[in-house]
């Protein structure tokens, strides 16, 4: 895999707000304030429903870091 790019399979989350954290740390965290899948330092945070999701966090352009995340059916 590409450096700067992740990928986590299977995640169940439940429905709530999400950030993504550097180092278990909240120093430096992103969330989404336009809800356009781009992330912005110390952005508002990501509501998400209940269910099991593929989430790639993708930091290979520094100034326009994103996101996805598809929710499976299961």
């Amino acid at each position: 895999m590409k450096k700067g790019l992740w990928r986590a399979e299977n995640v169940a989350l439940v429905k709530g707000d999400m950030k993504f954290r550097l180092d278990n740390n909240w120093s430096i965290n992103y969330g989404d304030n336009e809800g356009d899948r781009t992330l912005n330092l110390d952005g508002k945070d990501i509501k998400v429903e209940s269910g099991v999701y593929d989430i790639v966090l993708d930091l290979t352009d520094e100034s326009m870091p994103k996101y996805v995340m598809l929710k499976k059916d299961l």
